[in-house]
């Protein structure tokens, strides 16, 4: 299994004040997307 890479250096997320951070960290799960694919 890959290790995961930290969420906090993409940048819409390192972006988020700490607070929001915080309460946004227990709901995050790593996804892994191929080059090219779209949400």
């Amino acid at each position: 299994m890959p290790v995961s890479p930290d969420p906090k250096k993409k940048q819409l997320l390192a972006a988020l004040p700490d607070a929001e951070w915080l309460r946004w960290l227990p709901q995050l799960e790593f996804v892994e997307m191929p080059l090219g694919q779209v949400l």
